[in-house]
């Protein structure tokens, strides 16, 4: 009996070291009522790339449906900046990215996580909980349309996820080129 719950106690402390220290969901509804979620946090041990032990899983080579369409990843950054990393592009359904918060280190205090929207029916509208971003680590945490890399005042949209709990994207508001695909 004794064995048994050490192996019980020794499960469940890993299960909580594995936990990620802030995750959140965050959902999206189309014109036509399909919805999707994904899952974003960050946890000192993630990484910018695909962490199977967040349950992070790369999506990339499955087909999109004809409805909703929302994945976390890297492929615009990919295609647009990072070959010379020898990096492979990845899309998944939950992204943590690493906590750094406080070190001073100035390119890991924006950790990214790309969002890829894809629907035939926009207006599309994203939720989540405002009220989750109110910590001094999250309280910067932008919804943004601009890379990080690039100037706040260059167009495109910055929403404070502290300020509220949604915002909508049109369909010519802001997309990229994958070929002939935006």
């Amino acid at each position: 009996m004794k064995t048994i719950l050490l192996v019980i106690f020794a499960f469940c402390q890993l299960n909580i070291a594995n936990a990620q220290q802030f995750s959140f969901q965050m959902k999206f509804v189309d014109a036509v009522g399909n919805k999707d979620s994904i899952t974003l946090g960050y946890d000192i041990n993630a990484s910018d790339s695909l962490d199977p032990v967040f349950g992070e899983i790369n999506i990339i080579s499955i087909p999109y449906s004809s409805a909703l369409n929302v994945r976390a990843g890297d492929v615009w950054f990919q295609q647009n900046s990072a070959p010379a990393f020898g990096k492979t592009a990845f899309e998944t359904k939950t992204q943590i990215v690493p906590n750094i918060c406080g070190t001073g280190n100035f390119w890991p205090i924006f950790p990214v996580a790309e969002i890829n929207i894809v629907t035939p029916h926009f207006p599309v509208k994203a939720y989540w909980n405002h009220t989750l971003f109110s910590n001094s680590c999250l309280n910067g945490s932008v919804f943004t349309s601009v890379h990080p890399g690039g100037w706040w005042d260059t167009g495109g949209f910055r929403d404070v996820l502290k300020s509220k709990d949604s915002t909508t994207f049109y369909q010519n508001q802001y997309y990229f080129m994958n070929g002939p695909d935006t």
